[in-house]
């Protein structure tokens, strides 16, 4: 049986947790923008702009990340929200 959680998270510019737990088994993790701001992701709390995966600004941008870690993000600037969803 499978299982489906969603979040909406504001990302700051100063890296932080998106998604607290790995899940065991792993996750398909689902990461969407919901506004214009560039937010940079990664599997190491010390995410930086220029260390992290690029999810693009525009709403309605997004990723996947299939993981059993953490995920962290950082903002490139202000504090944008997006919405975490994790399929497991």
């Amino acid at each position: 049986m499978s299982s489906w959680d969603t979040a909406q998270v504001a990302v700051s510019s100063s890296a932080a947790v998106l998604l607290h737990a790995g899940i065991p088994g792993g996750a398909n993790i689902a990461l969407t923008n919901t506004g214009s701001i560039a937010i940079f992701v990664s599997n190491s709390p010390n995410v930086t702009t220029a260390t992290g995966a690029l999810l693009p600004g525009g709403v309605g941008a997004y990723k996947v990340i299939p993981t059993n870690q953490p995920v962290y993000g950082i903002a490139q600037s202000g504090t944008p929200t997006i919405g975490v969803e994790a399929f497991y």
